[in-house]
This record gives C-alpha cells, sequence and structure tokens, in this order.
C-alpha cells in the first residue's frame, strides 16, 4: 500500500504485523466517502500517517492516553494531523468521525501485570495486553463515534469477543484479513454502522 517510516519509542508498541494487516486493509474497503478519521491509540502514529498520507483523508485525528506515545506520535505525525492526549474517544460526541481505526491491546492482562507503575514499561505492557474490561470500553467507544465504519483488529487470544461486541451495537462486522501466527490468529475486521 506504500512504505511509511515512523521514529519509534521504546515506551511505545513497535509497528508490527497487526499494524501491517490492517493498513493493507484499506485496500479492501471502499473509503470514497470518508472525508474523516480517527485513529485510538495511535502510538508511534503510523496508521494516523498512513490515513492522511496515502488515503488522503482531508481530516484525520489521532489519539493516546500515553504520555510516550503522544510525544512519538508528535515527531510522525505533521500539523495537519491533531493529535490529543485522550482515553479512547471520551474526548467526543457521538458520530463524530466517518472512519474510526482501533488497533486495541488485544491479548490477556495477568493479574503480575497489573503491578507495573505507570512508567515506561507499564505503558508498553498497555499497548497490547487489557483486561476484558477495557478491551470492551475501546471497542464501544470507537463504534460511538463512528458514522460509517470501524476497523480493527483482534487476536483468538482476546480477553473479549470483538465481533460479538461489534454484532450486539448493530454494526455489520466483516473479516476483512487474518493471519496466524504459531499459536494466534491475528482478524482484521470492517463494521459498517446498519
Amino acid at each position: 500500500m506504500g512504505k511509511i517510516e515512523v521514529c519509534v519509542s521504546d515506551c511505545v508498541y513497535e509497528p508490527s504485523d497487526d499494524t501491517d494487516m490492517i493498513i493493507n486493509s484499506f485496500k479492501k474497503v471502499d473509503l470514497d466517502n470518508v472525508s474523516s478519521a480517527l485513529d485510538i491509540g495511535t502510538g508511534s502514529g503510523i496508521i494516523a500517517k498512513a490515513l492522511k498520507e496515502i488515503l488522503h483523508i482531508p481530516k484525520v485525528v489521532a489519539t493516546d492516553v500515553s504520555p510516550y506515545a503522544i510525544a512519538c506520535a508528535k515527531q510522525n505525525l505533521k500539523r495537519d494531523e491533531l493529535l490529543v492526549a485522550c482515553n479512547a474517544a471520551t474526548c467526543f460526541r457521538d458520530r463524530s468521525f466517518d472512519l474510526v481505526v482501533l488497533n486495541p491491546p488485544y491479548l490477556p492482562l495477568s493479574s503480575e501485570d497489573k503491578l507495573l507503575e505507570n512508567r515506561c514499561k507499564g505503558w508498553l505492557l498497555r499497548s497490547f495486553a487489557s483486561s476484558s474490561k477495557d478491551l470492551k470500553i475501546l471497542c464501544l467507544e470507537a463504534l460511538r463515534v463512528a458514522k460509517i465504519l470501524v476497523i480493527t483488529v483482534y487476536s483468538n487470544l482476546s480477553p473479549l469477543d470483538i465481533m460479538e461486541c461489534v454484532k450486539s451495537e448493530g454494526f455489520e462486522p466483516e473479516i476483512l484479513q487474518r493471519k496466524r501466527f504459531f499459536f494466534e490468529e491475528l482478524r482484521v475486521i470492517g463494521a459498517w454502522r446498519k
């Protein structure tokens, strides 16, 4: 779909297979009527950058709650992409964006992981491991602010069935891409508002 270079940080989830899957899934959906997009949990900002530079979506907003991710994304995003320190999409009204992209922390969070302090390692852990409750909040927030479409990724190891979350809010999900790794299968889904 195009090569995107970004600066990374030891405290921020580095773009990986799931990131590539999401960006490649953009080819599989009709984005002609999309004029605004939100990247929830932007991390390095690579997905927001792809939305702007490759897909040429006029209004791109990225959010993250991690101070390390905000600092990293600032280095990678241009001034015409808005970066907001916000938990998920709580700072936006319902149906604020045509497209919402969510690459959530989809692995289960163990009880010992919860003991990490709010420092670099703790923020990095939060970018790939989550509780079922927190993952559901992210899913519901993404769906709440989407006018047309939500694109998200999840794993068969996820503590929450994202497909069920999407269906429960009246969206029509479709698996856009799947990829198997040793013990895990990642899936990118597109969910359209009915």
